[in-house]
């Protein structure tokens, strides 16, 4: 559904972004302190597990910290901002050919440019919370985890976020310029990200779904995308060293796929980025005050990170 051009003063502009900035914040904030506490929280209080093992535990707080507490403040932001995100969530009308083949560019896009970044040295500043019930299934606990960890990070994360930067904000950023929402929520989309290595993937990854939710009008595509390439990287990661040639086959199978739907015309990809570099939109969006806290938290995790080398 195409909206109204709305008309502005810079004032006005900075308030709207801060309505989704300081969700941000929190979105970028709550994960770090996860990140980097758990271990001593665990260590330090551990009379506060109520006989939960520290998976099931930390699963649950994940839950929290990654999908209800953000939607939860993106979902004010958007009634304050009066966006209807159900708009986005129409049917898009592409076809099942056409879908698998956006799922296979987004798997390439994101796989690719994760090795190049861990193939320069970038994966030792990103340790991360580590899960080593996964791939087990030995006992009723590391069913339960597995079951846990699917359906958050591979199901509920993905809708999460595709609802908070392409249907909150990418559709409140596209009000000063379409492809400016579309470069700056991916902007947006790598800086909040706690793992240092998937910055570069997400920021290609967050543009790539933009076109195609700006392209369809609907967050629809880009949710199948997201949960697509989750479940890529975790069968990827389950799979053994010895059968390393089937990942390689699995990624080579993207690939043809992606350029075989391009090649086909099973959609038509145009990239059009008129206006999405304007310097006093990025202006307006850098000097804002909830975003400047934003930057803040993504320098300090990258310092945090360097100094825990």
């Amino acid at each position: 559904m195409s909206e109204a051009p709305r008309t502005v003063t810079k004032k006005q502009a900075r308030a709207s972004i801060d309505h989704f900035g300081r969700s941000l914040a929190v979105y970028i904030l709550l994960p770090l302190i996860v990140y980097y506490g758990s271990e001593y929280f665990f260590a330090r209080f551990p009379g506060l597990t109520y006989n939960y093992s520290q998976d099931i535990l930390g699963l649950l707080v994940s839950a929290i910290v990654l999908v209800i507490i953000p939607l939860t403040a993106f979902g004010l932001s958007s009634i304050f901002l009066h966006l209807n995100i159900g708009d986005y969530l129409k049917p898009a009308g592409i076809s099942k050919t056409q879908q698998i083949t956006l799922n296979s560019i987004g798997a390439v896009i994101s796989i690719s440019l994760y090795a190049a970044m861990s193939a320069i040295g970038l994966s030792s500043l990103s340790k991360g919370i580590s899960y080593d019930f996964l791939g087990i299934f030995t006992s009723q606990e590391t069913i339960l985890c597995n079951i846990l960890y699917i359906l958050l990070f591979v199901i509920l994360k993905p809708v999460s976020d595709e609802m908070i930067f392409r249907g909150t904000i990418q559709r409140q950023l596209g009000h000063y310029g379409r492809y400016f929402g579309v470069l700056a929520s991916a902007f947006l989309y790598a800086i909040a990200q706690t793992n240092i290595v998937m910055m570069v993937p997400a920021f290609f990854t967050g543009w790539f779904l933009s076109h195609i939710t700006l392209k369809y009008h609907s967050i629809r595509p880009a949710i199948r995308i997201s949960i697509f390439i989750q479940i890529f990287y975790l069968v990827i990661q389950q799979i053994p060293e010895r059968m390393i040639w089937l990942s390689v086959i699995l990624i080579f199978m993207q690939f043809l796929l992606a350029g075989f739907g391009i090649s086909r015309k099973a959609l038509r990809l145009g990239f059009p980025m008129t206006g999405a570099a304007e310097w006093p939109l990025w202006k307006l969006l850098l000097t804002s005050s909830s975003i400047l806290v934003c930057l803040f938290l993504f320098i300090a995790h990258i310092a945090a990170a360097i100094a825990l080398l």
